[in-house]
C-alpha cells in the first residue's frame, strides 16, 4: 500500500487541501483595497484591508496593520492606467482619520501559508491575514 498516497488523499478529504497553495505561487484578483490612517495622540495608526478573489473563486477579506511586519497598502501596478476617480478618499470632519479606497487593481502573484496571504506588489512582498469571506 502506498502510504504517501493515502496520506495525501486523507488531507484532501479532511478539507485541508488549501495547504497546497503554500508551496506554489498563484494569482489573486484585488477587487478593492482600503488604506486607513488614524492620527492617535502619540503616533499614527495604519490599517490596510482588501477584498480578493482566490484562484478557486473564493472571496476573501484580508487585513494587516502597521504593527505587523511586512504590512503596507497594496499599490497599483500601473497607476496611470487606473480609471479616473478610482482612488476615493474621505477624511473625518475633525481630521483624525482618513480612508482611501481603490477598486479593481487587477491580478497579483500571491502565496498562501495557512491564513496568511503573501502578495507580491510593486511596493514589495506584503503579508496580509485572511479574516473572512465577503
Amino acid at each position: 500500500m502506498n502510504y504517501q498516497l493515502v496520506a495525501t488523499h486523507l488531507v484532501v478529504w479532511c478539507g485541508v487541501a488549501l495547504s497546497a497553495f503554500a508551496t506554489q505561487s498563484y494569482q489573486v484578483r484585488i477587487v478593492r483595497a482600503t488604506n486607513t490612517i488614524q492620527n492617535m495622540q502619540s503616533h499614527p495608526n495604519f490599517l490596510f484591508d482588501a477584498r480578493v478573489i482566490l484562484p478557486d473563486g473564493s472571496h476573501a477579506e484580508i487585513i494587516c496593520d502597521s504593527m505587523a511586519r511586512g504590512c503596507a497598502g497594496i499599490e497599483a501596478k500601473a497607476p496611470e492606467k487606473m480609471a479616473p476617480g478610482n482612488n476615493e478618499c474621505y477624511t473625518t470632519p475633525d481630521g483624525t482619520m482618513m480612508t482611501c479606497t481603490k477598486n479593481d487593481l487587477g491580478l497579483y502573484q500571491a502565496r498562501r501559508d495557512g491564513n496568511k496571504l503573501i502578495i507580491k506588489a510593486p511596493n514589495g512582498k506584503l503579508v496580509y491575514h485572511i479574516v473572512c469571506s465577503w
